[in-house]
């Protein structure tokens, strides 16, 4: 690797916590994590999509986006068609070599392990993770086939620390025989692939690292008065073609530019998506500007020059429906001259941001992690987490992408919505076997006076606590001082960890006494406060639930049973 590379490794390896194995691994490691994040803005665990470890066939790295969300189960799946009404899914698969050449031997068995993923031609033997992934494949086709908006997209991706030029004609016969077969299958809406060098890869790098940014031509506006809290803002008519820059990349996808607003797209099953559509394929479009409320977009900076905007790190926080119906003309030839309804403001206030988010959306079905994120009861615990003694410090991210610019926060020290709700649900609520088949169902009633789950009268140290247990434990797997094939029961693990903390004292636990709270919650903040002793109890539970006859199969991860017997064998294991 040349230097620059190597010390956008380091940086990588660093801001995950991730130990240094090799030269290989981490490029690999480095490299699908460059690529992914160029699909999906939000915080993962790279362990999830990573595959290139013995009998990987040639594959790397597999990541599968549905719905704009990055998944890895079939229940996930399931959640989401229920959710959603539909699925629009995308696959990038990625092999990466640290060589600095383009080797066409690397490329072929690149190829042969793609060709086998998607069509079972060739019968590679496949490890574990890349036969996981492919029932996920087979999963989609076989049970809502009939819910696919249009075929997948496919993306695939050779790394290495060559450089792409006019030398790789034998590289992309190689690549272009595949397509072929690919698009002779009729699978894919799309098919692309892409031969990344030294100068690619670590272009996508750096790009993840950076704020979302955007130029557009923004002519028919006119300008607010001065507004407290707001460093400027503006409203009028963006141009279809200037519009297309803010919600659609160089690929044709959507953007991911809604995760400040509370809904999800609802396909065009929903009236008012249905009226959207009709309005732009019927011969009243030229009216679309007057009949619809436009779209809100705020960004944390805007730098004007004239009539050209540039729009940093920005989000659109109401108009997700209408964008995304736009996207499917956003090449309509007949729609060339069509304007939308904009308004762009300018702060960097998050409370601002909140107000004007829940203000502007009164519609359409509320998507209740995400208002549940807009409530007092999460700033309250962002705070918490700012406030907290334990080390090391940790950060909640009550916003997706809040701190990616922050230097001072260690990537692997935030801890994103959804895993303070799966740790929370899986500790305190006894639902290890919810948190990933059932996901939906535990953020049914999210934010609500009777919710199990920031509810607003909750104290907010034990999710606390629960947050900084789930740190620990995949600080270990990164660390390899548990075994990463054994992430699977993370969350039985984590509640094996406070059932034998706490015992029969966690079938009585208060959440919304501050007092009781900190006092039923200390044998285990105690315990937490010292690291080596922590460590030796999340690995003496892990290899007693593996050495059990707990869990017999992926099934078994599923029952209530699995936990209650998870329990019964933690509560008799010693404190160190």
């Amino acid at each position: 690797m040349n230097i620059i590379t190597k010390n956008l490794v380091k940086d990588f390896l660093t801001e995950n916590e991730l130990p240094s194995q090799n030269e290989s691994v981490d490029f690999e490691k480095f490299s699908v994590y460059s690529v992914a994040r160029k699909y999906y803005s939000s915080e993962f665990d790279l362990s999830d999509i990573v595959v290139g470890s013995g009998a990987d066939t040639g594959l790397d790295g597999i990541i599968l986006i549905v719905n704009g969300m990055l998944v890895n189960s079939k229940e996930e799946i399931d959640d989401l068609r229920k959710r959603n009404n539909y699925l629009d899914v995308v696959w990038i698969l990625v092999q990466a070599k640290t060589s600095q050449n383009f080797d066409s031997g690397d490329v072929n068995k690149f190829c042969l392990g793609v060709e086998d993923f998607f069509l079972s031609s060739i019968g590679l033997q496949a490890n574990n993770d890349i036969v996981e992934k492919k029932s996920l494949w087979e999963h989609i086709f076989s049970n809502h086939a009939v819910a696919l908006r249009n075929n997948p997209k496919c993306y695939l991706y050779y790394v290495c620390n060559g450089v792409v030029n006019d030398s790789l004609n034998d590289h992309l016969s190689i690549t272009n025989n595949l397509k072929n077969k690919l698009e002779q299958a009729s699978l894919f809406s799309s098919i692309a692939f892409k031969l990344c060098g030294a100068n690619e890869i670590n272009a996508l790098y750096k790009e993840a690292r950076n704020n979302l940014t955007c130029q557009i031509y923004f002519a028919s506006k006119t300008s607010f008065p001065q507004i407290k809290t707001v460093t400027s803002a503006y409203v009028g008519l963006l141009p279809l073609k200037e519009f297309k820059k803010l919600i659609v990349d160089d690929d044709g996808n959507v953007k991911n530019v809604f995760e400040d607003n509370i809904r999800d797209f609802l396909d065009l099953t929903n009236p008012v998506n249905s009226k959207i559509n009709d309005t732009l394929n019927g011969e009243d479009c030229f009216l679309f500007p007057l009949m619809n409320n436009g779209v809100t977009i705020v960004a944390n900076r805007l730098q004007q020059t004239g009539d050209v905007f540039i729009l940093f790190d920005y989000q659109i926080v109401n108009g997700c429906q209408t964008s995304n119906v736009l996207a499917k003309y956003i090449d309509k030839d007949s729609l060339g001259d069509l304007s939308i309804p904009v308004k762009i403001i300018e702060t960097t206030d998050i409370d601002t941001k909140n107000n004007i988010t829940l203000a502007t959306n009164s519609q359409t079905q509320v998507k209740r992690e995400q208002l549940a994120a807009l409530s007092n009861f999460q700033k309250t615990l962002e705070v918490y987490y700012n406030a907290a003694s334990l080390t090391p410090k940790l950060f909640y991210e009550r916003r997706s992408n809040q701190f990616l610019n922050d230097g001072s926060v260690i990537k692997a020290r935030i801890i994103t919505v959804q895993n303070q709700i799966k740790a929370f649900a899986a500790m305190f609520l006894r639902k290890p076997h919810q948190v990933t088949s059932y996901y939906g169902e535990l953020t049914k009633n999210l934010g609500m006076e009777n919710s199990d789950i920031f509810n607003p009268k909750h104290q907010p140290l034990t999710y606390y606590l629960a947050g900084h247990c789930l740190y620990r434990l995949e600080a270990m797997f990164r660390a390899g001082s548990i075994d990463s094939t054994n992430k699977k029961y993370r969350f039985f693990i984590l509640f094996g960890f406070v059932s034998a903390i706490l015992k029969n004292d966690l079938k009585s636990l208060d959440f919304t006494s501050e007092r009781v709270n900190a006092k039923n919650l200390k044998p285990l903040q105690d315990i937490l406060g010292k690291q080596d002793v922590t460590n030796t109890l999340l690995k003496t539970i892990t290899d007693s639930i593996v050495s059990s006859s707990i869990i017999t199969g992926k099934e078994s991860l599923k029952l209530s049973s699995t936990t209650e017997a998870v329990y019964n064998l933690c509560c008799n294991i010693a404190i160190p």
